[in-house]
């Protein structure tokens, strides 16, 4: 832990915020302040058993390098690394250096810190728009930045601790970060004035309002979550097991009683081997003992059944694709627990609201996050990996 002079000062800083900025105070207030024993002024470590922990140097910090307003812009910086998740989304990418520039380009940006490395750049972009913007310098010219950044490249180097945990560890401890920023954000907001325009508001409402999901996330592991919430159970006999209270027979067992709709996209637009992806998930679903319901449809209903674990020889459809006909069977015919629609996203957005709760599954050559109808698509959406 960090020095009680050091605390009072950080204090100081945080009501500052608290005052002025309160999404940042109420973050920085939250996060655990630990003592940083290298040269750096301040880092931020996130797989400590309390992180995200924000690292300070106690003797930088208290010989008045820095000025109050050098301060509050560094741990600003941090709290924004943290908000965007850099530290995990590293590892989409291939040069970790590179993809630390990157990252500083973009919070700076947000921060509306003028930067000279590359004149010119469009402001508050992602991590990835700048990552491919200095993807296509020439060689001479990364390696320039390269030697300019080397020393503030260097609080990046706890980042390296998240990636070399396993996807389930990486998972947890972003989902942790991302319900500290979410629990802030629902109270605090960013204010309009905060920052210019409004981009970091649109950005956090995306990420945390929306509840989208990282192209990295697990699509299968979201999927499960989704069939969870829906499951509803019920008790019956079984001469199976006896009672483990009277040691007779009849005993009792637990079964599942979950009605789940599954509306089949077959329009032209469906490979075969999207089609096959699709059984393959609907067959573990069924396997896991919901009542599965099929609507194989394009921009009309072609034929519906009950799923008994054999995949069809053929599927009807192949034309256009319209999701209304298939929403409303089911909110007036069908009444499930959940819906799961398999498409590819090539479609306009449904005129109806569906009643029940839908998850969206998108082919993998389907459309990505946030373009064509995804935004306008109701319920929850995953883009599928194969």
């Amino acid at each position: 832990m960090i020095s009680s002079k050091l605390q009072g000062q950080i204090s100081k800083l945080a009501i500052d915020l608290l005052l002025e900025e309160p999404f940042f105070g109420q973050l920085l207030v939250a996060m655990v302040k630990r003592k940083l024993t290298n040269h750096l002024p301040i880092a931020l470590d996130l797989v400590s058993s309390t992180g995200p922990d924000l690292l300070l140097n106690e003797a930088i910090w208290l010989n008045g390098s820095y000025t109050r307003d050098q301060k509050v812009t560094m741990i600003k910086h941090e709290l924004l690394h943290l908000i965007f998740a850099h530290p995990v989304r590293a590892l989409r990418f291939s040069n970790a250096d590179l993809f630390d520039i990157a990252a500083d380009l973009c919070v700076q940006s947000f921060l509306n810190i003028k930067q000279d490395l590359v004149p010119d750049l469009p402001p508050y972009r992602s991590a990835a728009f700048y990552y491919e913007l200095l993807s296509n310098l020439e060689r001479n010219e990364r390696e320039r930045l390269f030697s300019q950044t080397s020393e503030s490249r260097q609080r990046h180097t706890y980042w390296r601790s998240v990636q070399q945990l396993d996807t389930q560890k990486q998972q947890s401890f972003h989902h942790r970060c991302q319900s500290l920023i979410r629990r802030i954000y629902v109270h605090y907001p960013p204010s309009d004035g905060m920052l210019s325009n409004m981009s970091l508001r649109q950005q956090l409402e995306l990420a945390l309002i929306k509840k989208e999901f990282p192209e990295w996330i697990d699509w299968k592991h979201l999927l499960r979550r989704f069939l969870s919430r829906s499951r509803a159970t019920f008790i019956q006999q079984t001469f199976k097991r006896p009672s483990k209270r009277y040691k007779t027979v009849p005993g009792i067992t637990v079964r599942n009683n979950q009605k789940i709709l599954v509306c089949l996209d077959t329009s032209g637009s469906i490979p075969r081997s999207a089609l096959a992806l699709f059984f393959h998930e609907i067959q573990k679903i069924w396997k896991n003992g919901a009542e599965v319901y099929i609507l194989e449809t394009d921009y009309k209903i072609r034929q519906r059944y009950i799923y008994r674990g054999h995949q069809p020889s053929a599927v009807k459809g192949r034309g256009s694709t319209s999701y209304n006909k298939a929403i409303e069977w089911a909110n007036k015919h069908y009444h499930p627990d959940a819906m799961i629609y398999f498409t590819d996203g090539f479609a306009g957005a449904p005129i109806i609201r569906p009643l029940y709760p839908i998850l969206w599954l998108i082919s993998p050559g389907g459309i990505d996050q946030h373009t064509g109808v995804w935004n306008q698509l109701p319920g929850t959406k995953i883009k599928m990996t194969g």
